[in-house]
């Protein structure tokens, strides 16, 4: 094939993973419920999106790579190509992501200093929160190196296994956790929930249960 035509079509593919990439962060940061499915399965764990989670390598990317394989099959590309772009996209990914997280995590320890300072919740309880986000982030980082050693299909058997279970799950379990937790009160976990996500309706009884104080 022509020198020129595959290195217009590798920076078309390049250019659209890129693309690909800085949409998927982007639905994720603010919550968006029109991404498909299968994107909120693999990001399912990771705080920080809308305040609670964010991922970091989603499965348009495993897509994509088979993609690179398939052209690599057929002469298209080099396999030594394919790695640079993987690294490349990975990288860049893993920037934007870096930097969103860190924004939307100023954002929400801004937002519970001013729950602490108008007297709604303690500074130990924001600490716990705090805390609890970094455990579920903790969490997401594990979760995403499993993936990534994952085969192909075990990858996709994965992701209908995590797809099915957020059908069932609550949008509000993480609120749900930090009442069973006895992190927070009801109120407290609700007033908490309004200050990360002020635009969003009111936020519905989590339990009937009493929770512990902390």
């Amino acid at each position: 094939m022509n020198k020129k035509i595959k290195a217009f079509i590798g920076s078309a593919l390049i250019g659209g993973m890129l693309l690909g990439a800085g949409n998927l962060v982007f639905a994720q940061n603010t919550g968006d419920t029109s991404a498909d499915s299968s994107k909120a399965a693999v990001v399912e764990q990771a705080p920080f999106k809308g305040g609670f989670r964010h991922g970091k390598k989603g499965p348009g990317m495993f897509l994509k790579e088979d993609i690179l394989s398939e052209l690599a099959e057929k002469g298209i590309i080099s396999s030594e190509q394919v790695e640079k772009v993987k690294e490349y996209v990975e990288q860049k990914m893993e920037q934007e992501r870096q930097q969103i997280q860190q924004q939307r995590r100023q954002q929400i320890e801004e937002a519970l200093q001013k729950l602490v300072e108008s007297g709604t919740i303690t500074s130990e309880k924001k600490d716990k929160i705090l805390a609890y986000l970094d455990e579920k982030e903790a969490q997401r980082q594990q979760e995403m190196e499993k993936i990534k050693n994952m085969t192909e299909e075990e990858r996709k058997a994965y992701f209908e296994e995590k797809k099915s279970s957020l059908q069932k799950r609550s949008k509000y379990f993480m609120l749900q956790e930090l009442v069973d937790k006895g992190i927070l009160t009801e109120d407290e976990a609700k007033a908490v929930m309004q200050a990360i996500h002020p635009a969003k309706r009111p936020v519905p009884n989590t339990s009937t249960s009493s929770s512990v104080e902390s």
